[in-house]
């Protein structure tokens, strides 16, 4: 990629708040991403976050995500004690049915900065995530005005930085043990794969 490009591309996200300090893993993609032929190993298609409490009772944290592998679509849901640690646990539960190295990532630090405290709860917000598999650590960034966005690039971004370091391929269907069956209301579910 032309260096002026990807230079205009970084004071771009400079201006908008973003910072790659401490976030190398990001700066890494985004400078593969900028590559000729570069593919995602997954398309993250859509996300639902929700926090519940009602009568005093738990607070309770659900998310549900939908990702896109090689033409393959699954569907998962996910609880957490919290709406950031629910879509965690969702996205690598999907991206596990096709990665299994993904197994072995785990969040070590979430740590999340107002960029413009004048805004009060409409500030931007920069978060920093790091990640381990237990040989590798790396750290990964999300921006915006919406925490749980932010969130959710930065969590897209450790994961696409740890199929591509691992060097990890999408494992055959059959490998994966899918079952898909009809459910008695006409729809189908897909279940995860057993463990091996």
């Amino acid at each position: 990629m032309d260096p002026k490009a990807l230079s205009q591309i970084i004071k771009q996200l400079e201006a908008d708040g973003l910072a790659f300090e401490g976030a190398e893993a990001s700066f890494e993609l985004l400078v593969r991403r900028q590559k000729a032929g570069y593919e995602p190993p997954f398309t993250l298609c859509d996300f639902t976050v929700l926090v519940e409490q009602r009568g005093g009772a738990e607070l309770l944290s659900e998310a549900t995500v939908k990702v896109e592998v090689a033409g393959e679509v699954l569907h998962t849901a996910a609880d957490g004690n919290g709406p950031v640690n629910a879509l965690d646990t969702a996205l690598r539960k999907a991206l596990g049915a096709f990665y299994p190295q993904l197994d072995a990532v785990h969040l070590v630090d979430y740590k999340v900065r107002i960029l413009d405290s004048g805004e009060a709860t409409g500030a931007h917000t920069r978060v920093i995530i790091d990640s381990s598999n237990g040989a590798l650590e790396w750290s990964t960034m999300g921006g915006g005005t919406n925490i749980i966005a932010a969130s959710c690039v930065a969590l897209c971004d450790s994961l696409e930085y740890a199929i591509w370091k691992t060097g990890a391929e999408v494992r055959r269907r059959d490998e994966r043990h899918f079952t898909t069956a009809a459910q008695p209301n006409g729809t189908a579910s897909v279940a995860l794969p057993r463990p091996e």
